[in-house]
C-alpha cells in the first residue's frame, strides 16, 4: 500500500504528536508499505534519512513541500505567501498517487481537503485547540478565536474518512462539539 505521511509542524520537533508519526512510519514499513512523507524543510528530509535509510531505503520517499511563510514577511504579505504555499503543496498531493493520507494537523489537513486528493483521509488530532491556547492575551480576542477555529476544526473533521485520538476524553469531546459519530474516531494510546 502507498501511503502518503503530511507533516507540516516539523519532523525535528520531536513533541507527542511528531513521535507518534515517528512509531507510526516504523511500524507501517516494516509491514512493507511504501511511504511517501511531505515535509516542511530540508531539515525534517534529512532527519527522516538518519532515521530510516540504513534499514528502510527503498521503502520510502521524502518531498520537500514548505508549508508556512519563513523569516520577516509583513502581515500582508505573509497571508498572500501562506496562500501561495497551500497552493504548491496542493499541487505536490495531487501529483503523488496513495491509497492512504495521513495528516498530522489541521492546517495539513485543510490542504489535504483543498487538493482533492482521492485518497482516504485520516488525520491525527493529537494537539487538539493547544497549539491556538496563548495566542493573545486579550480574553476577548481569545475567546472569537476559539469559537472560530473550533468551527473550522468541526469543517475539517467532518471531511475526514477518520480521526485518531490519543484518549477516550478527546474522542468524547470531539462527539459531544461536532456530532461526528463515534464509530469514525480511533483511540491510539499516547507513544504507540
Amino acid at each position: 500500500m502507498k501511503i502518503i505521511i503530511l507533516l507540516t509542524r516539523g519532523f525535528q520537533t520531536l513533541d507527542g504528536g511528531s513521535l507518534r508519526v515517528l512509531y507510526l512510519s516504523r511500524y507501517l514499513m516494516e509491514e512493507g508499505h511504501f511511504i511517501n512523507f511531505i515535509v516542511p524543510s530540508k531539515d525534517d528530509s534529512v532527519g527522516i534519512d538518519k532515521r530510516f535509510q540504513n534499514r528502510f531505503s527503498n521503502q520510502y520517499k521524502t518531498r520537500y513541500s514548505r508549508f508556512l511563510p519563513q523569516g520577516n514577511i509583513s502581515s500582508k504579505r505573509r497571508y498572500l505567501v501562506y496562500f501561495i504555499m497551500k497552493f504548491l503543496l496542493s499541487k505536490v498531493l495531487n501529483s503523488v498517487k496513495a491509497d492512504l493520507v495521513y495528516c498530522q494537523n489541521l492546517p495539513s489537513a485543510e490542504v489535504l481537503i483543498s487538493s482533492r486528493n482521492p485518497a482516504p483521509k485520516i488525520l491525527d488530532i493529537f494537539d487538539l485547540w493547544s497549539h491556538y491556547a496563548n495566542i493573545y492575551k486579550n480574553p476577548l480576542l481569545r475567546n472569537i478565536l476559539s469559537r472560530y477555529l473550533k468551527w473550522r476544526e468541526c469543517k475539517v473533521f467532518q471531511k475526514m474518512d477518520r480521526l485518531v485520538s490519543c484518549t477516550p476524553l478527546t474522542k468524547k469531546i470531539i462527539g459531544d462539539t461536532t456530532g461526528i459519530v463515534p464509530e469514525k474516531i480511533t483511540v491510539i494510546s499516547d507513544g504507540v
